[in-house]
């Protein structure tokens, strides 16, 4: 099985579309708003069939940490990660 990730543009317009968010666009270095669709493939010497389709999103927990790491690290706090008392 090998899975198929390729990000492209379909729509300029992407505040209503579900799941939309910021991907890189590894051809121009820029970035773009739009839907990352993973396409799952069972590949055989005689045959390919697709096994699963899924839109897939950046986890929210992490979307939400990211900004408070950036503000923490421009402050130069430090996390207390491997301090012993």
């Amino acid at each position: 099985m090998i899975g198929d990730d390729t990000d492209r543009q379909r729509a300029t317009r992407t505040r209503r579309i579900w799941k939309a968010h910021t991907l890189f666009d590894k051809k121009t270095g820029g970035y773009w708003s739009g839907q990352c669709l993973v396409c799952l493939l069972l590949v055989t010497p005689k045959m390919t069939r697709p096994v699963g389709v899924r839109l897939c999103q950046p986890d929210p927990k992490r979307v939400a940490w990211k900004p408070e790491d950036k503000r923490l690290r421009q402050r130069v706090v430090f996390k207390n990660c491997c301090r012993t008392s």
